[in-house]
């Protein structure tokens, strides 16, 4: 008989979820993550945000595996980004921006599906006063003319690196890290 490796803790981020018209109740994204063979499923506020755990160690394929369900359930194709606990917390202690923004407020992370290459990173265009820093598959953002004044968008990111693309903002991530965190005890 062989033992069941212990389940592992993920965030899930929807792509453009319950924004632009696209409408998607997070008691139906528990209940397709829950029928993915997700374990204890939580879903944290409205915007696409689920957290689970999983003997599974494979983000891409449960990355895969929630989108089919979505498609299945609600012929909706929404992309998902996984990131394991610890990636997660990786995110948040790899910003060049958390220790020196004066306003918490004004950080944001951009999670990308695929790192983006350096050529594609070169194209994006500074947008002084607000900063943004790519690390890996994450684009750390000091939003200090605010999120919703600047260029630096989530849609802007997406056509510059050509990948898919969510962003949240700091707190947002800085919670999804206490929930996993939870899990994993």
């Amino acid at each position: 008989m062989t033992a069941r490796k212990r389940p592992q803790a993920y965030a899930g981020l929807l792509r453009g979820v319950n924004v632009g018209g696209v409408r998607l109740a997070m008691s139906d994204l528990r209940e397709i993550c829950t029928g993915c063979e997700l374990e204890q499923v939580q879903t944290y506020v409205q915007s696409g945000n689920v957290v689970f755990t999983s003997p599974k160690t494979d983000s891409a394929r449960l990355e895969a595996a929630i989108e089919r369900g979505i498609a299945a359930t609600l012929d909706m194709q929404i992309p998902v980004l996984v990131r394991s606990a610890a990636e997660l917390a990786g995110v948040v202690d790899d910003s060049p921006f958390a220790h020196k923004a004066k306003d918490p407020k004004a950080l944001y992370v951009t999670f990308l599906k695929a790192a983006p290459t350096q050529a594609a990173i070169a194209a994006v265009d500074p947008q002084p006063p607000d900063e943004f820093s790519v690390v890996g598959r994450e684009i750390h953002l000091n939003m200090v003319g605010g999120y919703g004044r600047t260029k630096l968008s989530n849609a802007y990111f997406e056509r510059k690196l050509k990948a898919v693309a969510t962003t949240r903002n700091w707190r947002t991530v800085n919670t999804l890290i206490e929930l996993l965190a939870q899990m994993e005890c």
